[in-house]
């Protein structure tokens, strides 16, 4: 709501005037567009809820500038203008021009304590018949779409169940942190015909304990859509848990 009552805004109409063609029926404000994106991703809105909280809430009304009555738009419109953002490089010009007005409004400071991020995390979500089935994420470096290939594989081609799959050894090409390396790190429960064949082929490899937290770890939801439930797994290499009541 600051940035709002700030003269300046977020963004303005003019920034995106490239985005769009100079003649054909006038779009939506663009800035109000850009600022539904940022509410979405607060607020963890689907583009619908997003459209109804623009069509509803006085909030949002007056953090877009809208008028009480005023109707919004479709819940398709979104996507839309995120597929425009996605081009050539537009977000990260969208950030420059943003930086500067917030810091103008004393919303940002300079030369403070500045939280980054610890670890690299990918999540994913796999589908069957285009319904949610399997929610998962890993860490650890360059190891995560290694790590979660290797647990999908079990699961869907060997019959694995989610704790099975996460607590299977596990094998990292490169590395989780500090210096490249093109080694392949290979925990202690892989067998050593394996290890010795794969140094035969010349690959060097680097053997670990039986469970390394260097190897990366993951957690997964999987979803029984036909029993109604859900099946949980957590990786002893981290320190996460899956819980359920």
């Amino acid at each position: 709501m600051r940035v709002r009552d700030h003269p300046g805004r977020l963004w303005r109409d003019e920034d995106f005037a490239d985005w769009y063609p100079s003649d054909g029926h006038p779009g939506l404000p663009p800035a109000q567009l850009a600022t539904v994106c940022v509410l979405q991703l607060l607020l963890g809105l689907s583009d619908r809820q997003a459209a109804d909280a623009v069509r509803c809430r006085i909030d949002f009304k007056y953090a877009l500038a809208m008028e009480l009555d005023d109707p919004g738009f479709h819940h398709s419109v979104p996507a839309d203008f995120r597929d425009r953002l996605t081009e050539d490089g537009r977000a990260g010009r969208l950030l420059d021009l943003a930086l500067p007005r917030l810091k103008e409004a004393g919303l940002v400071r300079e030369r403070t304590t500045q939280r980054t991020d610890s670890t690299t995390l990918a999540p994913a979500l796999l589908l069957k018949d285009r319904v949610p089935h399997l929610a998962f994420g890993a860490m650890g470096g360059e190891g995560p779409p290694q790590s979660q290939v290797a647990m999908v594989t079990r699961m869907v081609d060997f019959g694995y169940d989610v704790q099975q799959a996460i607590e299977a050894p596990l094998r990292l090409m490169g590395r989780t942190w500090g210096t490249p390396s093109r080694n392949l790190t290979s925990e202690g429960r892989i067998g050593d015909e394996i290890v010795r064949e794969l140094k035969r082929r010349g690959q060097p490899v680097q053997p670990v304990t039986g469970w390394d937290d260097n190897t990366g770890h993951a957690q997964a939801i999987r979803v029984d859509q036909r029993h109604g439930f859900y099946e949980g797994g957590a990786d002893p290499r981290g320190d996460g848990a899956a819980l359920g009541y």
